[in-house]
Parts: C-alpha cells; sequence; structure tokens
C-alpha cells in the first residue's frame, strides 16, 4: 500500500507514519512492488543482505506472507500491522497491539470555512462530505445518500460529496469547506478520515462502526447515529446547529497525534529487538 498516479489516498496513512517516524530519527527504507509478489520477496531480500536493517514493518497481512520466509532467513525481526480485510473476523491472536494510525496536526489544520470554500468553488448549499469511495460497498454509500435526500425532502438545500481522489494534502481544505463530514460504513478500524476531521474540528456523524464511538465521546460538534436514513438525517441537522470544538484536544489527549503514534511505535520496535527505550 502506498500511493500512486490516479490512487493518491492508496496507502496514504502508511506514507504518513514513516513520515513520522522518520522525524524521530529512524532510518526507513520502503519497498513495494504495486502487488508484485515475487518483485515485492526479491527486493525485500536484496534490501536485508546489505545487512543495512534491524527490523521489518509489514502493512499487510499478505505482505507479511511473502517476505516472511526472507525475513526468517536473515534472522530479522519481522512486525505486521494489520490493515482491515487481512483480519477481520479473527480474534485471539497472540504477541499484538493495537496501535491506531496518528495523524499529522501540522497538517491537518481547520481553516476559514469560506476561504476554503472558494477554493474549491462551492456554492451556499450544506455540503456533506462522505468520507469514503462510492463504489466500496463497505463504506455504504446508499445509506448516505438516503439520508441527503430526506433532508432534501425537508426543505434544506443539502448536497452529498464524496472524498475520492483528492491528494493527501488538500483533504484538510476539504474538511474545512465542509459543512459536515459523514461515514456510514458497514467495516472500519480506526478510520482516518473521523481523526483527520476531529483535528480540522470539523462536524463529524458517524454510526458506531470501529472505534469511532471512542473517538468521538465528548466531542461537542460530532453525533453518532444508527443505520437508518432518518437517525443519520436526524444527526446531520442536529450537528449544524452544535457548539464546535473538541475534536482535536481529544486527538491529543487519546495520543494519536502522528508524533505520539510513532514514539508508540518506536518503543515496539525497541521491545522486538530487546533493546532499553532511549
Amino acid at each position: 500500500m502506498w500511493p500512486a498516479p490516479g490512487m493518491p489516498h492508496f496507502g496514504v496513512f502508511v506514507e504518513a507514519q514513516i513520515d513520522s517516524l522518520r522525524r524521530l530519527g529512524i532510518t526507513c527504507e520502503v519497498v513495494h512492488a504495486r502487488r508484485d509478489y515475487l518483485g515485492l520477496r526479491r527486493r525485500t531480500r536484496e534490501a536485508l543482505e546489505s545487512d543495512a536493517f534491524d527490523l521489518v514493518h509489514a502493512h499487510f497481512g499478505y505482505t507479511a506472507a511473502v517476505v516472511a520466509d526472507v525475513c526468517s532467513r536473515s534472522r530479522t525481526p519481522l512486525l505486521v500491522s494489520y490493515c482491515g480485510g487481512d483480519i477481520n473476523g479473527e480474534e485471539g491472536r497472540e504477541r499484538t497491539e493495537i496501535i491506531p494510525n496518528g495523524v499529522d496536526l501540522d497538517c491537518f489544520v481547520r481553516t476559514s470555512r469560506d476561504r476554503a470554500r472558494a477554493r474549491l468553488g462551492w456554492d451556499d448549499a450544506v455540503v456533506v462530505l462522505f468520507g469514503g469511495r462510492r463504489l466500496d460497498p463497505t463504506k455504504n454509500y446508499r445509506l448516505a445518500e438516503a439520508a441527503v435526500q430526506q433532508l432534501t425532502a425537508r426543505g434544506m438545500q443539502a448536497k452529498l460529496i464524496p472524498l475520492e481522489g483528492v491528494p493527501h494534502d488538500q483533504v484538510p481544505v476539504w474538511l474545512s469547506a465542509a459543512d459536515v463530514v459523514l461515514l456510514t460504513s458497514l467495516r472500519e478500524g480506526s478510520p482516518n478520515i473521523v481523526k483527520e476531521a476531529m483535528a480540522c474540528d470539523s462536524p463529524v456523524v458517524a454510526v458506531p462502526v470501529g472505534d469511532v464511538a471512542w473517538l468521538l465521546e465528548g466531542v461537542a460538534n460530532s453525533r453518532l447515529c444508527s443505520y437508518d436514513p432518518k437517525s443519520v438525517a436526524d444527526g446531520i441537522a442536529k450537528v449544524l446547529t452544535a457548539e464546535s470544538g473538541g475534536g482535536r484536544e481529544k486527538i491529543r489527549a487519546l495520543g494519536l497525534d502522528s508524533d505520539s503514534v510513532a514514539r508508540k511505535l518506536e518503543a515496539l520496535y525497541l521491545k522486538i529487538l530487546g533493546r532499553a527505550s532511549p
């Protein structure tokens, strides 16, 4: 998973995590092969033959399966980050720690709604920003559509705009321009879009999927809804008049800023290597 032309969102959280590790002074080399698993295995073996690396951190279980024997032969510790479809439905794994992805609070900062809308060319309609890809069935776009249709029937001038194909460094502009960020997914872990919206203090309406209820607890400009169009529409209507604030502070309190998560990963790397924290 790594961003590519035409797929700027793909694995962007991996890229952001590596950036935060490098800021800590950890040397990282990225090996990826766009599903060319033979190439991935070969490039990993060549990298480890240099004897320059202490540890391999594989993202996604299939990646780990490809490089596991290479790591074993070179006696290099292997850490695996499971990212959703590779672990859903499985429980009871040993030697597992849960470390959600962090948010870069220097990048995700709220800007003026009017200025952000002017950059995007949006009009004055209420914009519900859908936090996912329309064609991904797990993101449940149909529920979002049904909820916005209810708002329209109530006389609200509302638009549903999906956040897809947007370069990651432009996402804060979209979050700042939107009136509400909506998540209706059937399955999530710790959704990055919710944490990014919180970092920008953008209103959030979501169903209780993954760790969303934990993330949004106590955040004033957020609402949890059931998987029902009326419930989601009611949540959107209520959050539009809610007092602002709390999301960014909650990210800091939970230690979900990217620098804090990088330090947790560093501590885990050192634990695997049998070294004491600096």
